[in-house]
């Protein structure tokens, strides 16, 4: 107790006391990832991690926090255990789709999760929309790359520089802030559409949809009711879009300034960042006053950092310092604010007020439960007021003692927390933990055929899949084989746990019939001859050779086997009955075929090895002698009783006319061989062409070549008897052509021919052996040649034969131009720009230019080195066709520009003194698409930022005049060729 105390003594004391009380109960702010200052890529533990103007955050359901990495051009990612890694991006500008660090972003400024943990990017400098898949997939979902306002289908609209995105829970509905056209863009159904606001028209102006006007809103986000609050920057409020479009001022009254106090009363200074709580309060964070304010139902006022300090100082909130706050996401976890901190190159996060966290878990103490299990949640300590437990954003109950029995958890996956009042009746906060609930799988029995099986079948029960099975058999495979009658169930178990039992399954059993086989004969028989064999009685029966009636008539040897069926449909099947047969064996005569009989001479005929010989002239011994021409034929009977094939021979009166044997034809192509027989098998000799063949004195010769062939038989000294003349025909084919070719310009087709001859034709090819064919006849036209190529042609004559030497025909080319030409510097005329092409080609006689400017009077020219005045500058594509004295040409298309130079200036003073002449400190020059502006006191802070392509500084400060005195400036320039240029500097304000 103070007494006793002077009282302005008693007041400073009382005073010091509520601020540590204060002090004590106040949120807190400490730094998430990110090194103070440094600007990097450093992925790893977040205190050495460094990042390149963080500037947009979202949060989703797991506690990851995702960073749009602005000029690192990147997304990256921050686990819950604080490990920093690149979500996305390859580090450069870029537009391309992809995986993790395959995808390219160009300047992201903000990001958004749904709860499926689909993360939305706002790719500000490729004016679209992108989406990455938990797994890092990252595609187009809207947008062209062109910087515009067009509505329509997805991948045909265009933004207008995208700074900000929010999305509901389920991903249906994006919506997006496009800065530079003052909208709220909505995608949804496949389409584009503009949610609030007229493009290119700036105001401060409440309403629905289009009648509403903002100027450069920055952020977005959305409320529990899926309303969109939204930073409207440049008007320095805070507005609300309702689902059907209706616009109103949320708080702020317009004035630039940091009043705190009722909604609409108080004052903004850019508000960039913007976020809520799952309780409705909004949070805002600021560029100009370095603040974050919170908004509650009624009111305004700073919940984080010092009006008007810059800094990066972490601790109590109202002591804390922020160099500008571009991003923030709150995560109902913890309730926990994360934000970004451009400026600081640092990710920051604030906590709430009581630092007492509440143990969740379930009462069995597992976290996955089977469909229509309770859960009972308990949160821990006890004695705490208002708990309320959440799946997600999603509360699922309240509970006055902390315990809460859920018994409607359908199957899917939870994300489970709780928060509860502690006896101040600050907020506290639990753990989160994944809670799944798993399907109770439906258990069902397939049988591979009928369940009433005949005795010794086996009919295969198979459960559905699952991950385990008992079966009441006690089988644990998926799939049993059943041979038994009975009753059958099968239980299966789930990845989750859970289990199911089918409902029973009956396998009945017949009696199978008995299968034998008789022989009527026998065994083995001879060949030629049949066997009956007959199954026992039943209904039907099918034989192993096909055949379906009870006996059959086995004509060739193998084993027998008969399936036979009875009235219930039981088979059995017999043990294989084997038929033999005797090996077959033909009758022979030796000599064989057509035997010449010399006049007054008698030939020995012998039969093949037998027991019985019966001969077609009645003799029955193995060995006859004829002296008469005629056909002889023996049937040989062999041990086992088995006549063989008979076999004839024909005897003949000899003649010169068939001493000679050939088959085939007489006529044949070069390189065959046509083999002739002589009836004698010795005391020959060939003859060819008249002449006796040295050495041909065997029964067979080869003749090869062209002419006519005899053969001489001597009968005995003295006796020879000479055939007659066979006269055999090689055709023969060319040995040479003459071919002709066209030497052509490269890219043309060549003609090639070749001189004809009586009965040859021609078949052409493209390699000197194998191919296919490219064409017959005498001539033959290539494809289009490229370089110099060889072609080859075959000949072939009427007869069919094909020549073994294919034919050369080379194609030539004549020498190639080559078009090529530059372009000097635009130069402004009376009537344009002018612009000189210099002629670089070579091996070149004529030149046609095409100047790619259809509306001017001279858009062509002859000239070798032509002049051309464009009325507008702009981007041209020249053609340049350019022809040698052969008739080649080579054409070349090329873009030029024709443009002026950039000519930038930035003014190394000026007087802000409202004289209307060198008021305002910007940039100038040609070719400026828009620049931004970066002004430092002497001190290195930042006192002055803009973008606008034409706004410069004025020379104040949050409203206030900043002194006479020399400030350092970073300007980046972006040029309409897409190139970007910086240039640092010192200016001087004088006034």
């Amino acid at each position: 107790m103070i007494t006793n105390l002077p009282s302005p003594l008693k007041s400073i004391i009382c005073g010091l006391a509520l601020l540590v009380t204060l002090s004590a109960n106040a949120q807190t702010v400490s730094t998430v990832a990110g090194i103070p200052g440094a600007v990097g890529g450093a992925n790893g533990p977040a205190a050495s991690s460094t990042f390149n103007n963080p500037h947009g955050i979202a949060c989703d359901m797991q506690g990851n926090i995702y960073v749009a990495n602005r000029y690192g051009h990147t997304i990256r990612k921050i686990t819950p255990t604080g490990v920093v890694s690149t979500f996305a991006g390859a580090g450069t500008p870029g537009f391309s789709d992809g995986t993790g660090s395959t995808a390219a972003f160009n300047e992201p400024w903000a990001v958004a999760c749904d709860t499926a943990g689909n993360v939305y990017v706002a790719d500000t400098k490729n004016y679209s929309i992108r989406k990455i898949t938990p797994a890092g997939v990252v595609s187009t979902l809207a947008g062209n790359g062109i910087f515009g306002v067009t509505n329509g289908p997805l991948l045909q609209a265009q933004f207008g520089f995208p700074s900000g995105i929010a999305v509901n829970k389920s991903g249906s509905i994006v919506y997006v802030a496009d800065r530079m056209t003052h909208t709220i863009r909505k995608i949804a159904g496949g389409q584009v559409t503009t949610f609030a606001g007229t493009a290119y028209l700036s105001g401060n102006t409440n309403g629905t949809g289009s009648n509403a006007r903002f100027d450069h809103p920055y952020s977005i986000t959305l409320d529990q009711q899926d309303n969109v609050l939204v930073a409207d920057e440049y008007n320095n409020l805070i507005r609300k879009i309702t689902p059907t479009g209706v616009v109103t001022t949320f708080a702020g009254d317009g004035s630039s300034g940091s009043v705190d106090g009722p909604k609409l009363n108080s004052s903004f200074n850019a508000p960039w960042g913007i976020t809520c709580d799952f309780a409705g309060n909004v949070f805002v964070g600021e560029g100009n006053n370095f603040l974050i304010r919170k908004i509650t139902q009624d009111s305004v006022k700073i919940y984080a950092g010092q009006d008007g300090f810059p800094g990066f100082t972490n601790g109590p909130a109202l002591q804390s310092t922020f160099n500008g706050v571009s991003g923030l996401c709150h995560y109902t976890a913890t309730n926990t604010i994360y934000l970004c901190d451009p400026f600081s190159q640092l990710v920051r996060k604030i906590v709430p007020a009581s630092n007492q966290l509440i143990s969740l878990s379930t009462l069995s103490g597992g976290f996955t439960f089977c469909d229509g299990a309770p859960v009972n949640l308990v949160a821990q300590p006890s004695g705490l007021t208002n708990y309320t437990f959440y799946n997600g954003a999603t509360v699922l109950g309240t509970s006055a003692n902390g315990t809460l029995t859920l018994t409607t958890l359908t199957p899917g996956s939870y994300s489970i927390s709780c928060t509860a009042l502690d006896g101040t009746g600050s907020l506290v906060t639990s753990n989160v933990f994944s809670l799944s609930v798993g399907l109770n799988p439906t258990a069902s029995i397939t049988a591979s055929g009928s369940t009433t099986i005949c005795n010794g079948d086996t009919v295969t029960l198979s459960a559905n899949s699952a991950l385990s099975y008992t079966w009441s058999s006690g089988a644990t495979t998926q799939s049993i084989n059943v041979t038994a009658s009975g009753t059958y169930t099968v239980t299966v178990t789930n990845a989750s746990g859970c289990s199911g039992t089918s409902a029973p399954q009956q396998v009945s059993t017949l009696q199978a019939p008995q299968a034998t086989i008789s022989s009527a004969t026998s065994l083995p028989v001879c060949n030629g001859d049949s066997v009956q064999l007959t199954a026992s009685a039943s209904t039907s029966y099918l034989w192993s050779n096909g055949s379906t009636g009870q006996a059959i008539y086995a004509t060739g040897p193998g084993f027998y086997t008969v399936l036979v069926t009875n009235g219930a449909g039981c088979s059995a099947i017999s043990i294989p009955q084997q038929v033999q047969f005797y090996p077959t064996t033909n009758s022979v005569v030796t000599p064989s075929g057509s035997v010449p009989l010399v006049s007054g001479g008698n030939i020995t005929l012998t039969a093949g090895t037998g027991q019985n010989y019966n001969w077609s002239n009645g003799s029955t011994t193995q060995t006859i002698n004829v002296t008469s021409t005629g056909t002889y034929t023996v049937t040989v009977t062999d041990a086992n009783g088995c006549q063989a094939v008979p076999a004839s021979v024909q005897v003949v009166a000899l003649s010169t006319s068939n001493m000679i044997m050939y088959t085939g034809a007489t006529t044949m192509c070069q390189g065959d061989t046509l083999l002739l027989n002589s009836v004698f098998p010795s005391s020959n000799q060939w003859i060819f062409n008249g002449t006796a063949i040295p050495g041909a004195t065997a029964a067979a010769y080869p003749a090869t070549q062209t002419g006519y062939y005899q053969v001489q038989y001597t009968v005995s000294p003295g006796n020879i008897i000479t055939s007659d003349s066979l006269y055999v025909e090689i055709m023969t084919l060319p040995t040479t052509v003459q071919t002709a070719s066209d030497t052509i310009c490269k890219g043309e087709p060549a003609h090639l021919s070749v001189s004809s001859q009586p009965g040859i034709t021609y078949n052409w090819y493209n390699s000197n052996n194998g191919g296919s064919v490219l064409g017959t006849g005498l001539a033959f036209t290539t494809a289009p040649i490229q370089q110099p190529v060889s072609y080859w042609v075959e000949p072939q004559n009427s007869f069919g034969c094909v020549s073994q030497t294919r034919f050369e025909v080379v194609v030539h080319l004549y020498p190639s131009p080559v078009a090529g030409f530059t372009s000097g510097t635009t130069t402004p005329v009376a009537n344009g720009y002018e612009l000189q092409f210099t002629n670089t080609s070579t091996a070149n006689i004529a030149y046609l230019w095409n100047f790619g400017d259809p509306g001017s009077p001279d858009n062509t020219s002859v000239d070798t080195d032509p002049v051309h005045i464009y009325a507008t500058t702009g981007t041209y594509q020249v053609i340049l066709i350019a022809a040698n004295t052969f008739g080649c040409f080579d054409t070349l298309y090329k873009t030029v520009q024709v443009r002026l130079g950039n000519n930038i200036f930035i003014p190394t003073g000026f007087t802000p003194n409202r004289d209307g002449s060198n008021d305002i400190f910007r940039v100038r020059g040609n070719n400026i698409l828009y620049s931004e502006m970066s002004v430092f006191s002497s001190w290195g802070q930042r006192i002055f930022y803009s973008e606008k392509e034409t706004t410069g500084w004025d020379g104040t400060v949050n409203g206030s005049v900043a002194p006479n005195g020399n400030y350092a400036y970073v300007i980046t320039v972006q040029y309409e060729t897409g190139e970007k240029e910086t240039f640092k500097g010192s200016v001087s304000l004088i006034r």
